[in-house]
């Protein structure tokens, strides 16, 4: 397979088109490839592409297309939110990895009674959670950048993302089986706790279907990977 590198703008017009200084970097040094090696490129839109090395130096790598090709990796046909309580830095990056890989569509951080009401250094950690989709999306295959949202309040997610809506919870809840068939799932992930009981009713005033899964209590980012990989083998493409 050969090396993969995003690209937000990729002109299928023009002569060639650059990457960014990070990954320009990584062939000079790391990959010690050569002008005139082939690698491809990904928009993060759904294109893949077979790129020619035509620019190598200390200032800049460009690529320059050879074909369009397919991406190595499918989209699924489940549209999967994943609706997921903030946690530490490193659990909610691991979290963000994971769903990556397994097809989630988007992830929206949830801020919930026991997560941290305001997100220190929201912007660059935001940066941060996107680069990682795309290192992820590198690695697994995908050319479309999982959508990561900005921060938003339970109260507020749960009344207005659309989709077959449903609450993991610990406790009381129906069966994975009882979700009605669907092609655009919205899952809510709880946070290290659990939800309050005062957010389980406001899910359920809502519509949102209340599901548990198994009885061991499961960690928070645990939750959300199992989650996620329940979803795409009942309603996506992970089978």
């Amino acid at each position: 397979m050969l090396r993969r590198f995003y690209a937000e703008h990729i002109d299928r017009a023009a002569d060639s088109f650059p990457l960014d200084r990070t990954q320009s970097a990584h062939v000079k040094l790391a990959l010690r490839l050569r002008e005139g090696d082939l690698v491809s490129a990904f928009d993060g839109k759904g294109s893949e592409f077979e790129c020619e090395i035509a620019v190598l130096n200390k200032k800049e790598t460009r690529l320059k297309i050879v074909r369009e090709t397919d991406p190595p990796a499918s989209e699924s046909s489940l549209k999967l939110t994943l609706a997921a309580a903030l946690l530490k830095n490193d659990k909610f990056e691991l979290v963000i990895q994971k769903a990556t890989e397994l097809g989630v569509t988007r992830l929206v951080p949830l801020i919930t009674y026991r997560t941290e009401k305001v997100l220190k250094n929201a912007a660059d950690r935001i940066l941060r959670w996107r680069r990682i989709v795309i290192e992820s999306s590198k690695q697994c295959g995908r050319a479309t950048l999982m959508e990561i949202t900005e921060p938003s309040d339970f109260n507020e997610a749960v009344e207005k993302l659309e989709g077959q809506r449903v609450l993991f919870g610990e406790k009381d809840g129906g069966a994975l089986e009882e979700i009605q068939t669907s092609n655009e799932v919205v899952a809510f992930i709880g946070p290290e706790g659990g939800w309050e009981d005062t957010e389980i009713s406001m899910a359920k005033e809502n519509g949102c279907q209340i599901v548990t899964i198994g009885s061991r209590v499961l960690r928070a980012e645990t939750a959300s990977i199992a989650v996620a990989s329940l979803l795409q083998h009942r309603f996506g493409d992970l089978s």
